[in-house]
């Protein structure tokens, strides 16, 4: 397993593989305890995304206008770059020979799905994406659970750096219970 792990999230307009970026958040972290460093955050300009054919789903248009006013606020901050400049950004910030880890079939597969569309490649190799639900539905076998004070979400739901840090608490929680790795006090 790699010592180099990232912790990715974004926040799109479409559960579409080929969805509008909005917000890509990430975050470099250890498993062994959780800690975090160098964090990565960038607004995408929407009209840049639509311009070049990629999804926005009107029921997903509807759902963000249901969200914390932090939310949609976090979204909309200035600045927004343009998807290649927000592409190179990321690509540029990601640590070489790092596992991604997301919610594999969404996160992961709309960044590799956008630097597709920019015909770039992926700052990661497919095989080194790693899946948060996987990781969840492993550590549930045999009754285990997350206690609540590990659980408790901070900051604003749908802020990708925001989610990213409660799932680098989670995840890191969560493979530590798996391997047997005791918990930092």
């Amino acid at each position: 397993m790699s010592n180099k792990h990232v912790m990715l999230d974004i926040e799109t307009m479409s559960s579409a593989s080929n969805a509008s970026l909005l917000q890509i958040g990430a975050v470099e972290f250890r498993i062994a305890d959780g800690k975090t460093r160098n964090p990565f955050k960038v607004n995408v300009k929407l009209a840049d995304c639509r311009a070049r054919g990629m999804h926005v789903d009107p029921d997903t248009e509807k759902w963000w206008a249901s969200q914390s006013q932090a939310a949609i606020d976090s979204v909309m901050a200035e600045p927004r770059l343009s998807l290649p400049d927000a592409l190179e950004k990321f690509a540029l910030w990601y640590p070489r020979g790092a596992v991604v880890w997301s919610h594999a079939t969404f996160d992961a597969v709309i960044m590799q799905n956008a630097y597709a569309r920019m015909d770039w490649k992926c700052p990661w190799h497919f095989r080194d994406a790693r899946d948060l639900r996987t990781i969840s539905g492993l550590h549930g076998f045999g009754g285990r659970t997350v206690p609540e004070h590990i659980w408790k979400r901070e900051g604003t739901h749908h802020d990708a750096m925001d989610d990213v840090m409660w799932q680098v608490k989670i995840a890191s929680y969560q493979i530590r219970e798996i391997l047997g790795i005791s918990h930092p006090s």
